[in-house]
């Protein structure tokens, strides 16, 4: 058995968290390499250009020198100046996020994208802010209970207070883990901020260490971008949400672009069906409406001809006929 004109079978993997999903990615922004180039670069101009005006309009593009004694109107300066720059960053990254998910989504489910799909997140934006703020409430929580028994260590000058350092980072990279299908899961509208994390751990249930090996490989591929003078990032940013969106899709049994298989068996020729019978030329007859046609369906057998005299066939055997008196 064969699918016609694919080389893959349909996009169910069984729910399984797979590294060749990656591979997949980065075979999908080849497909449409000029729009996910031409879209993170319009992306990071904007996060730059932004990210400018803030910091002029907050005290200046270059820090001021601290004086030797800062008053209280040096420090409210200060923290004025870092919140609008947070403010500023969660909702652009909210929003945008929102907006490449929802391109990654729709390239997966066959749909033509465009640049303008990386402004198509502005109903997800409360959402995103919300999951994004309760994802790292959750990493801090989980930080603190190392971090309290770690500084009383710190302070009785014990030498194993590294180990409550290393449950940190194990605690940090599990949450992060099993929470990376928030932001599909807000920009597919399937969840809000509670429940897209609430989700996002049942799906990743049993799967951790692959999760774990997944996005760590992810962002060292995301990474060699970086390496090759930053440029690189404009084609190796896609495959991030990409290779997520095809996850989220294997986990939640979404369909993708891929239609229902069709077996590869050719027709027969229209001579096959000769011609002559009723209907168009070359096609087969409708079934009943020629005499040879028995009672079993698909079942035609040609009868023999009748005899001098006769109008009619002889019975069928197992039949009598009717008697005379």
């Amino acid at each position: 058995m064969s699918y016609v004109g694919y080389e893959q079978t349909p996009s169910a993997r069984g729910g399984q968290i797979r590294l060749d999903a990656i591979s997949e990615a980065w075979a999908l922004v080849r497909q449409q390499m000029g729009v996910w180039v031409l879209a993170m670069l319009l992306y990071f101009v904007i996060l730059f250009a932004i990210s400018a005006i803030v910091s002029a309009l907050s005290g200046g593009l270059t820090p001021t020198t601290p004086p030797s004694n800062p008053g209280p109107a040096y420090v409210i300066s200060q923290l004025g100046r870092s919140s609008g720059n947070n403010i500023v960053s969660t909702v652009l990254g909210a929003f945008f996020s929102a907006g490449i998910f929802r391109m990654a989504l729709k390239q997966l489910r066959g749909e033509q994208i465009g640049v303008g799909d990386l402004f198509s997140g502005g109903d997800a934006i409360l959402a995103m802010i919300g999951a994004n703020l309760l994802t790292g409430l959750i990493t801090l929580a989980v930080a603190l209970i190392a971090i309290v028994p770690m500084a009383f260590m710190i302070a009785a000058q014990n030498s194993f207070a590294w180990i409550p350092a290393i449950f940190i980072i194990i605690a940090v990279l599990f949450i992060n883990a099993r929470l990376f299908l928030v932001a599909p899961i807000v920009a597919d509208g399937r969840g809000g901020a509670l429940g897209s994390i609430k989700q996002s751990f049942e799906a990743t249930g049993g799967q951790t260490l692959n999760a774990f090996l997944f996005m760590l490989v992810l962002g060292l591929v995301v990474m060699l971008g970086v390496l090759a003078c930053g440029v690189g990032l404009l084609f190796s940013f896609p495959i991030a949400p990409l290779a997520i969106a095809i996850v989220y899709q294997d986990l939640f049994g979404l369909g993708g672009s891929m239609p229902e298989p069709r077996l590869n068996i050719p027709l027969p020729p229209s001579s096959a069906y000769g011609s002559g019978a009723p209907g168009l030329p070359g096609q087969p007859p409708a079934y009943g409406q020629t005499p040879s046609d028995m009672q079993g369906r698909g079942n035609a057998m040609p009868m023999p001809p009748l005899p001098p005299g006769k109008d009619s066939p002889p019975p069928a055997p197992g039949q009598m006929d009717q008697i005379q008196m």
